[in-house]
């Protein structure tokens, strides 16, 4: 592999979003970065739409573009596509259904010329493309974090895998990502990212968070209703106990249930006074006192069914 012909590689995986694919590339392309100091890469995850299509227009476009087909479904299996072919020493992930600021090149780079970092990652902030419900709150679309500064993440704090930049020596020294985790085809998965930093942290890598590394992703029509969050909440317990970050002894289990009745309890005192001021929805308090419970269900429904769901003798 070439790895010094740009100084960082665009990661795009996708996979059937070739409306929102335009703008994301678009957004790559018209850079503050010089362009010949970073390339594109599009890697089709066996998209079935006009993914080609949209590919071929913007390589028309820009010189350092390039396709790749992954016909093997998986964002993981993408994404560890993605960085076996970069022309760069260094990848940046950019998830397909988001613009990135005029300066996230440019960032990226200073980043790595002036820090020497080798794992960071940045912010992403709601892109409302198609409205916004009045209960939906700009958190609920961000993993906007309380530091003002660039920190390293530490404890449960983890990177957004959608804008997240890796050497890539570094994702070739771990194996990548893992493809027993994220998202497969249009099947809601989480946990790829968050294991292979969790593998690097284990070894004394820092991972970096800079508040002024910016996309802005969309909020999906389907994510503008309460149960996207529950379904979202529920797949993240599941991966949780997939990437086998929870114990899942009998004892174990016990305290997770005993956690989860125990929240919601605190949180139904806690939240349903707040439906008598303004500004405070159902959909809130829907979200405020069973989000967190719907993540635990994940985990004791996947715990248990490993142990003693079908096939187990």
């Amino acid at each position: 592999m070439n790895k010094n012909k740009t100084k960082i590689t665009a990661i795009v995986c996708t996979y059937n979003r070739a409306d929102l694919l335009q703008e994301c590339l678009d957004a790559l392309t018209d850079q503050s970065a010089q362009s010949e100091d970073y390339e594109i890469l599009l890697v089709d995850n066996n998209s079935t739409d006009a993914t080609r299509e949209v590919g071929e227009k913007v390589a028309s476009q820009f010189k350092n573009f390039r396709y790749v087909f992954e016909p093997i479904q998986g964002l993981s299996q993408a994404r560890n596509t993605g960085w076996k072919n970069a022309h760069s020493e260094w990848v940046i992930y950019v998830d397909d259904d988001a613009k990135a600021a005029k300066n996230f090149i440019e960032r990226a780079i200073w980043l790595i010329e002036e820090h020497g970092y080798e794992v960071f990652g940045g912010v992403y902030l709601p892109w409302y493309k198609y409205g916004k419900p009045r209960w939906y709150k700009d958190q609920y679309g961000s993993n906007k974090k309380k530091y003002q500064s660039i920190t390293a993440l530490k404890g449960d704090h983890t990177l957004a895998g959608g804008v997240m930049a890796v050497k890539a020596a570094v994702l070739e020294k771990y194996g990548g990502y893992s493809t027993q985790l994220g998202m497969k085809g249009d099947t809601v998965a989480y946990g790829e990212e968050v294991e292979l930093q969790f593998r690097m942290r284990a070894d004394g890598l820092n991972t970096m968070y800079d508040p002024e590394l910016i996309i802005y992703h969309v909020v999906a029509r389907y994510k503008l209703n309460v149960g996207w969050f529950f379904k979202s909440a529920f797949a993240g317990g599941r991966d949780r106990v997939i990437s086998k970050k929870v114990k899942t002894d009998g004892f174990s289990l016990f305290l997770v249930a005993l956690v989860a009745f125990g929240m919601m309890m605190v949180n139904l005192v806690r939240y349903t006074p707040k439906l008598l001021g303004k500004g405070y929805f159902i959909e809130n308090w829907m979200l405020d006192v069973f989000r967190k419970v719907a993540k635990r269900v994940g985990i004791l429904y996947t715990a248990l069914l490993a142990k003693y769901g079908e096939g187990k003798k």
